[in-house]
């Protein structure tokens, strides 16, 4: 079983019993990883979403049962990451594959799990960053109009992402779920006050969304302790930056003192 790529559409393929439908993800039930004895259900993500029988359970073929352990799946993930040529892949691609893997039991050392403090970055490379910081900024879109937060989309980074100087832990993850942050009067709330403390049920809420708390997790793993969470307009442009500013709703990880 390997990963190959097509052009167009891009996504990725492999065989022996995985589907890897980039589009029309509707078509199928996910889990997540650790969900999967639970559900019995295809696991995974829009590249990879699933070991699976050889006999579907409905006409569509878009649903079958779990029959490789935990353990199998995850050593086979790792043998791919050292299949893929990433030259071959937008950063983006690149990038969700890393997560289809994780979900899958194995991390990449290579491929990126997301942007950081201006490029893009391995999960080692995050544990590096973090473990030299205080805090892990997570940016978030604003519009006044609706007073909305929500994660900034990865696929849409502005130029200044790349282009300023940015503190080291700036962070962006592909987000799987699609939703402002929060209720409207506690949006209305942040924005007005500036600063917001968040209650353990809205963390909760938060990192239901599967690469945030793969991100949290890190954090908490380097840091030794969970962080606390906040949502506060924080400047993203580095200390040490010679002029400028790049002001930011974020989502802050801090490291307890």
């Amino acid at each position: 079983m390997t990963f190959n790529a097509r052009e167009e559409p891009p996504f990725i393929v492999s065989v022996g019993g995985f589907s890897s439908q980039r589009n029309g993800n509707d078509r199928y039930h996910y889990a997540y990883f650790e969900e999967v004895v639970q559900h019995g259900s295809f696991i995974g993500s829009g590249s990879v979403v699933g070991v699976v029988l050889g006999d579907t359970q409905d006409a569509a073929r878009a649903r079958a049962s779990v029959i490789a352990s935990n353990d199998a799946i995850a050593r086979w993930a790792a043998e791919q990451d050292n299949l893929i040529d990433i030259d071959r892949f937008t950063p983006a691609q690149q990038v969700e594959m890393c997560h289809a893997l994780l979900r899958l039991g194995a991390e990449s050392s290579k491929l990126p799990f997301g942007f950081l403090g201006g490029r893009f970055a391995t999960v080692e490379q995050f544990r590096q960053a973090i473990r030299e910081s205080q805090v892990v900024d997570v940016p978030l879109s604003h519009a006044d109009y609706r007073n909305n937060l929500e994660f900034r989309d990865i696929n849409k980074l502005t130029t200044p992402y790349f282009t300023s100087i940015l503190h080291a832990t700036v962070a962006v993850v592909p987000k799987s779920m699609s939703y402002d942050i929060l209720n409207e009067e506690e949006r209305r709330e942040i924005v007005e006050g500036g600063v917001k403390d968040l209650k353990e049920h809205q963390v909760r809420d938060i990192l239901k969304d599967y690469a945030m708390r793969q991100l949290a997790n890190i954090v908490t793993e380097v840091w030794g302790s969970e962080p606390i969470f906040t949502i506060e307009r924080v400047n993203l442009i580095a200390e040490n930056a010679p002029a400028g500013r790049l002001d930011s709703w974020a989502f802050r990880l801090s490291k307890v003192n």
